[in-house]
């Protein structure tokens, strides 16, 4: 099984989905997005995986930048790289299991995608 997980340990919910992870003894590739953040063609890929086409889905809304930045009219692409100049917007965590990809928000919304093991 190949996971990634995009966490920032600062939050309560990344903390509980590593959490979950390690409980379950899954090996994942564990990125600190505000350490590391992503590239375009990596949320580009995130998009696929989550089955959508408006970066808006990996945007946090009540982020200053939001407003700031008029995001809520801008179109894809300059969504993409709000969040790569801006790493702060990246809503997370996302796990990415085997190409398929959820906002686990709440948490439990990653538990399908990890099944039963």
């Amino acid at each position: 099984m190949e996971i990634v997980a995009w966490l920032n340990l600062a939050c309560s919910k990344c903390r509980a989905l590593k959490a979950i992870l390690e409980e379950r003894g899954l090996d994942a590739e564990l990125r600190y997005y505000l350490e590391n953040p992503p590239k375009a063609d990596e949320i580009s890929e995130l998009l696929v995986a989550l089955g959508e086409s408006d970066p808006v889905v990996l945007i946090r809304q009540k982020e200053h930048l939001w407003i700031e930045l008029a995001l809520a009219e801008a179109s894809a692409e300059e969504k993409i790289q709000a969040i790569v100049k801006h790493p702060e917007l990246f809503n997370r965590p996302v796990l990415v299991v085997n190409g398929k990809a959820v906002v686990a928000r709440p948490v439990d919304l990653a538990l399908p995608l990890l099944g039963s093991s």
